[in-house]
């Protein structure tokens, strides 16, 4: 178990109030304290991926957990950041990564032993309520001992707020992926984008943002749970600027639910910005 020391919590509450005064203030329904998972893991093949999953709540005034989910991993990096991007290749040791977090808006950075695969972050989160509604960005980078594989973790955003019930998750970083006729959105490493992930009960999400083109009639952007048009059908996405609200069946951390966006027009390209919500 790893807790953070008092310069870095130091550091990180003094980094963090220096973006909030320089910022709007939070929206009123912005309230929820909790986590969304986005984004896939990436490493070898022939190792489980390595995951980081939701503990306590970010409340304010309380204490916060982010837990390692790493079978076969002796050391992990847990990196927190003050923004996320849609991914930015990282090689390292002649693996290929998929990193999340924003390096420009770096926080902190907390090397940890593994135990069994298992470590965790413990973050108390100061009792200011400007901070609610503020969006912080988690994501591990994790190696073995000898250092000869390595692997990145999902980014898992939390979102610090007054109750984990009350209110919604209004996540406002900007994501952009593309996908090319009759195909998957795509991500950095060329894979099925996988645009969020449930590891708990089935949750109502909110994906907001604007195509690069009209979406043509019987063309929709589909948003399955599953990549290549498999797997359910939650939600479709008909206009240039959209807002389409989803229930994402219930997923468990050893059999997560996965969202995908599909294009089904056969002869256009389209690309997307898009944000998401949650309650």
């Amino acid at each position: 178990m790893k807790i953070l020391g008092k310069n870095r919590l130091s550091c990180l509450a003094a980094a963090t109030l220096l973006v909030v005064a320089g910022s709007l203030s939070a929206q009123r329904s912005d309230t929820r304290a909790g986590y969304a998972s986005l984004f896939g893991p990436t490493g070898p093949a022939n190792m489980k991926p390595a995951m980081l999953v939701a503990g306590l709540p970010p409340v304010i005034g309380q204490l916060s957990t982010i837990g390692v989910h790493a079978q076969g991993y002796d050391f992990a990096a847990v990196v927190l950041s003050l923004n996320a991007t849609s991914g930015q290749p990282l090689q390292i040791g002649g693996q290929q990564l998929s990193l999340y977090v924003d390096p420009i808006s770096l926080a902190a950075i907390f090397p940890m032993p593994l135990r069994k695969g298992l470590g965790q972050v413990q973050l108390p989160i100061p009792r200011i309520p400007s901070l609610i509604g503020f969006d912080l960005a988690w994501q591990a980078v994790v190696f073995t001992k000898d250092f000869r594989k390595v692997a990145a973790t999902n980014l898992l955003a939390a979102n610090v707020g007054v109750s984990a019930f009350a209110g919604s998750m209004v996540f406002t970083w900007k994501f952009k992926h593309s996908a090319k006729k009759a195909d998957d959105f795509r991500d950095v490493s060329n894979l099925p984008a996988l645009m969020f992930c449930n590891f708990g009960p089935a949750v109502n999400v909110t994906f907001k943002g604007t195509c690069s083109r009209k979406i043509k009639a019987g063309s929709p952007i589909e948003i399955r749970t599953g990549p290549g048009r498999t797997g359910a059908l939650i939600g479709v996405i008909t206009r240039k600027t959209f807002n389409v609200r989803v229930t994402v069946p219930a997923g468990t951390v050893t059999a997560p639910t996965y969202v995908y966006f599909y294009n089904t027009d056969r002869r256009n390209t389209v690309s997307i910005e898009w944000s998401m919500e949650i309650g």
